[in-house]
């Protein structure tokens, strides 16, 4: 698949997640009216590099590197029926919501948590937080 932008849109229509690939890295946003409240990066399109220049210099937005990478679990989105959100909300507010590829559990995103959380990384980073049972309620 190409690079691409989906859009999946709550049941409040106040949230919405984008899925977005641009060619090199993939991202998912979920947004609030239209901010950006929170991000988690899925996967690289691109080689996964050794070591990430962490600076405004290296286009935005980053690649994740190997050492947080979980490179023999990657999961890529080859068309949109690959992707699946699930949302958890209660009368007042949004929870948290879920992204499957291919009905696997890839991340997590909670109203402003930069990052969100990730089963497809080895260790916390800057990118992605790890997703363990723990933080599945």
């Amino acid at each position: 698949m190409e690079a691409y932008c989906i859009q999946f849109i709550s049941d409040n229509p106040a949230f919405s997640i984008i899925i977005e690939d641009d060619g090199r890295v993939c991202y998912g946003y979920l947004l609030e009216v239209d901010e950006i409240v929170a991000d988690v990066w899925l996967y690289n399109t691109q080689e996964t590099p050794e070591d990430m220049p962490w600076s405004e210099a290296f286009p935005l937005p980053f690649l994740n590197q190997k050492s947080y990478v979980d490179q023999e679990r990657v999961l890529r989105i080859e068309n949109e029926n690959d992707i699946r959100v699930q949302w958890f909300a209660d009368c007042s507010s949004l929870k948290h919501v879920d992204i499957y590829i291919k009905e696997e559990l890839i991340a997590r995103l909670k109203p402003n948590a930069k990052p969100g959380w990730s089963t497809r990384v080895l260790k916390d980073g800057p990118l992605a937080l790890v997703l363990t049972e723990g933080t599945r309620d």
